[in-house]
């Protein structure tokens, strides 16, 4: 079930030493996308496998356009984004990139983007993704309204975690460690994720105007809300 040429991508990718690369089936037990016996686990289906949704029929993104601001039954555009998980995180920056604008301007030499950074856009898709709950039966989900992005993941805040604290950054527990992990390591390689990724789409939105993100927990899930119209003078 695993797909060859995405193990030897991932392996060149991750600039994994000598060994592993005569002898992959190793190195992913390693990784802990596979077994001893060579099963591929949770990670290894969402990374390497040849069809995820086989296995994890919920391991995928719906994804929205709604016209005006509530949700209804009539869209202008619909998308269900599956495949690996990276294939999952493009798929979203595509059909968000689709839906959003992405102005900009020029101030003496210097060219200054607006509107909804895509930076933040990226991080929240991403900890969707990484954090959701894979044992629900419930995909995410992806809702774009006239005034904001909402993000939609299974699973609520573990253990103690409260909204407050997670908007502070540094304070942070993965439900899923191992794909979080391997996946900073493939976005952000030589670094591993030290839970300020919401401090940080906090500040990105702050500097093109925009409110800081929203966050909530109802029915198990968690919900972010990016607004894509300006927050009003104080």
């Amino acid at each position: 079930d695993f797909d060859p040429d995405v193990v030897k991508a991932l392996v060149v990718s991750l600039d994994a030493p000598g060994p592993a690369r005569s002898d992959p089936a190793r190195y992913l037990e390693h990784l802990h996308c596979a077994t001893a016996e060579g099963t591929p686990t949770v990670a290894g289906v969402l990374f390497l496998g040849r069809a995820p949704q086989r296995w994890l029929a919920d391991a995928r993104v719906s994804a929205v356009r709604f016209p005006g601001r509530e949700v209804s039954g009539e869209f202008l555009d619909r998308v269900e984004i599956d495949g690996r998980l990276t294939d999952q995180i493009h798929g979203c920056e595509e059909f968000l990139a689709r839906h959003l604008a992405a102005p900009s301007s020029v101030e003496g030499w210097e060219r200054r983007e607006h509107g909804m950074p895509s930076e933040a856009l990226r991080e929240a898709v991403m900890n969707a993704l990484v954090h959701r709950d894979y044992r629900m039966a419930a995909q995410v989900r992806v809702g774009v309204f006239d005034d904001r992005v909402e993000i939609v993941s299974p699973g609520g805040l573990l253990n103690r975690l409260t909204i407050d604290s997670i908007r502070i950054g540094w304070i942070s527990q993965r439900r899923n460690p191992i794909i979080a992990s391997l996946l900073a390591r493939l976005a952000r390689p030589g670094r591993e994720n030290l839970g300020i990724g919401i401090p940080e789409m906090s500040r990105r939105m702050r500097e093109r105007g925009l409110p800081e993100p929203e966050f909530d927990v109802q029915g198990g899930h968690f919900r972010v809300i990016l607004r894509t119209v300006p927050a009003a003078p104080r």
